[in-house]
């Protein structure tokens, strides 16, 4: 089981020089073998530490980095603006605080650097829903937020064919992921996604035929009936799992795109339904208009436009104007009409 503290050090034995009241220490050399699994890190004040603390958070973005050992004021404000907690010795001499109190609040405390991610990826989420383009970019724009949001290379979208077996790519991101239009391999890290209701998480899965071992996803489904797949996956395994903040937006993320196709599906119902409607008025033979309650034109056949045309209006612009204002001697007709319904008994 990976220790809950690690620290970033060259020597070997750098976790020894550490007090930590009982609690386990690793030691990596590089910050990018940091694994995703670690609660906190602690960087010792070296020079390069503001390159190893870059490399951290894309490595681990949630997890709380406590800048330790022999350290100044400038590196203190450094510190304060990289989202660092600066727990070196002057600090923690100012304070009474050990160094084991000052890590065992780091890792009892909610992340500020994991809130921060969760209200990046819930305003990123919020400028895709309002962003006035297609279903295919909004997805793509999706996975992306998810793979940074989960630290994950590789997202996925998929829906079944018409068959209902085949699962085809519909979107996705990443140098590992799918061609759109291929066919998922049902052995593949994404179709595990549709193993189980909820979020499905794989940590530290046999690599598949893409050379994916971990991944986190859902069956997405349209009208109470599954549709396809969302999932998220890695080459790098995760034998932490995922955190219940991250299964959460998972869910979050699936359930968007569920609302999404269900939206754009009823979308493509009204289109061909008033694309019949116009195929059937096209066929009418005399001049036909149509007309809403407020007396403006919504449709017209080429006979209408010819009669409107004759009636008074020359410049060829018809709908969403009102009647009389392209044809001016229908308005004494349309008065006269109106009156005589005020007036038939038993009507209004």
């Amino acid at each position: 089981m990976t220790a809950p503290v690690v620290v970033v050090h060259p020597s070997s034995d750098a976790a020894d020089g550490y007090d930590l009241g009982g609690l386990d220490a690793t030691h990596v050399r590089d910050p990018a073998d940091v694994d995703a699994a670690v609660e906190c890190v602690l960087l010792p004040a070296r020079d390069g530490w503001p390159e190893a603390v870059a490399t951290l958070r894309e490595r681990v973005p949630a997890v709380p980095v406590l800048l330790v050992g022999e350290a100044g004021p400038a590196d203190a404000a450094r510190a304060s603006r990289l989202g660092v907690e600066y727990a070196a010795e002057d600090a923690l001499a100012a304070t009474g605080e050990t160094l084991a109190e000052r890590v065992a609040a780091a890792l009892d405390a909610p992340s500020a650097v994991s809130d921060g991610r969760d209200r990046g990826a819930l305003r990123d989420l919020h400028e895709i829903a309002t962003l006035d383009t297609d279903l295919a970019s909004k997805l793509d724009e999706l996975l992306r937020v998810g793979c940074t949001y989960l630290g994950l290379d590789v997202g996925v979208s998929a829906e079944f064919a018409d068959d209902g077996d085949d699962l085809r790519v519909n979107a996705a991101v990443g140098e590992a992921a799918p061609l759109v239009g291929q066919s998922l391999d049902p052995d593949s890290r994404f179709a595990a996604a549709l193993d189980g209701d909820g979020v499905v998480v794989s940590g530290d899965a046999p690599p598949d035929a893409a050379g994916l071992c971990s991944s986190i996803g859902a069956t997405v489904r349209v009208e109470g009936e599954p549709f396809g797949l969302l999932c998220f996956a890695s080459a790098e395994p995760r034998p932490g799992g995922y955190t219940e903040a991250e299964r959460e937006f998972v869910e979050l993320l699936v359930s968007w795109t569920g609302y999404e196709l269900d939206r754009a599906a009823a979308e493509r119902e009204v289109r061909a339904a008033r694309n019949e409607v116009r195929r059937t008025l096209d066929r009418i033979g005399d001049g036909f208009v149509g007309l809403d309650a407020d007396w403006e034109l919504t449709y017209l056949n080429d006979g209408g436009r010819e009669v409107v045309a004759a009636a008074g209006c020359d410049d060829g612009r018809f709908e969403g104007r009102r009647l009389w204002d392209v044809a001016p001697r229908s308005r004494t007709r349309a008065s006269r009409d109106g009156s005589a319904r005020r007036s038939t008994p038993g009507r209004r």
